[in-house]
């Protein structure tokens, strides 16, 4: 079954964030994929490169792309998603980027009110998330070109996100 059947058999907006999500996890294993390759080369090119620092970027790739692996299984009904993983500001980062990427194609302004209830200790909640990218993604396509949408991260109040006219 090709992506394309995934997206008609999720409608919109989810099959909107498998896309975004595909793309987020490619560019993970993208960086990872360079980082071993850089430290393979290192030796024949007689680069210098500090080999910690080439490993950090390579583990942050693959730890880019699980993130998006674990969020994406929420997405398609698995359920799976971080579940009881430590809290980090990685996990609403993620969804940020992701929404942040659609408003730029789309030529709309996004402002996320990131608050410290989002990055509480407390375990992450993958149904939320979803509900953020997906209610995001929503907004950013209703809102015209030049606009603003407005998200905000807080648990206590309303995550619809809101969109006004830019000025």
């Amino acid at each position: 079954m090709g992506i394309g059947a995934v997206g008609a058999a999720l409608g919109y907006p989810a099959s909107e964030a498998v896309h975004l999500l595909l793309h987020h996890i490619h560019g993970g294993l993208h960086n990872a994929a360079m980082a071993l390759q850089l430290s393979a080369e290192e030796g024949a090119s007689g680069r210098e490169d500090d080999p910690r620092l080439v490993a950090q970027s390579g583990l942050e790739g693959i730890a880019r792309a699980a993130r998006g692996v674990s969020l994406l299984t929420v997405v398609l009904g698995l359920k799976a998603g971080p579940g009881a993983a430590p809290a980090d500001h990685q996990w609403v980062a993620l969804v940020e980027s992701l929404l942040s990427s659609r408003a730029q194609q789309r030529h709309v302004e996004l402002d996320v009110e990131a608050t410290a209830d989002a990055v509480s200790p407390c375990a992450v909640d993958p149904d939320r998330l979803v509900a953020m990218l997906l209610q995001g993604i929503e907004a950013i396509d209703a809102a015209s070109p030049g606009s603003r949408v407005n998200i905000s991260t807080r648990a206590d109040r309303e995550r619809m996100p809101s969109s006004s006219a830019a000025e």
